[in-house]
């Protein structure tokens, strides 16, 4: 996964803004799980590269936000950002969070997420 990601973030320089989103997204989940306990370390080799990269997955990514209305592209895509950013627990719990039929879901819990307090 150290290896993809930084491939993906050079790949989504030469797609459209949907792709961009998409494999932007993709790779900041990757970020994300990165430092999770139990996970292979990155190789010395190309652990510059992969941190390198992340600051420019997060500059691509970043600008696609704020034109995106679907709602999952949108949470995939906050995760993504999350995950280049250094803060991996909260993309992972957005991995976690469902929008399903006008009520959030948490795949942990047996209840929906109330939207209004």
């Amino acid at each position: 996964m150290y290896a993809v990601a930084p491939h993906l973030i050079e790949l989504s320089s030469q797609v459209n803004n949907s792709m961009q989103l998409a494999l932007l997204s993709h790779a900041g989940v990757v970020y994300a799980f990165a430092e999770r306990e139990g996970y292979a370390e990155c190789l010395d080799e190309i652990e510059d590269d992969f941190r390198e990269a992340a600051t420019i997955g997060a500059s691509r990514l970043s600008p696609l936000l704020a034109n995106t209305g679907n709602f999952e592209d949108f949470q995939w895509g906050v995760a993504g950002l999350a995950g280049f950013l250094g803060h991996d627990k909260f993309a992972r719990l957005l991995g976690n969070l469902d929008y399903y039929e006008e009520e959030f879901h948490y795949v942990l819990l047996d209840h929906t997420i109330p939207v209004e307090p």
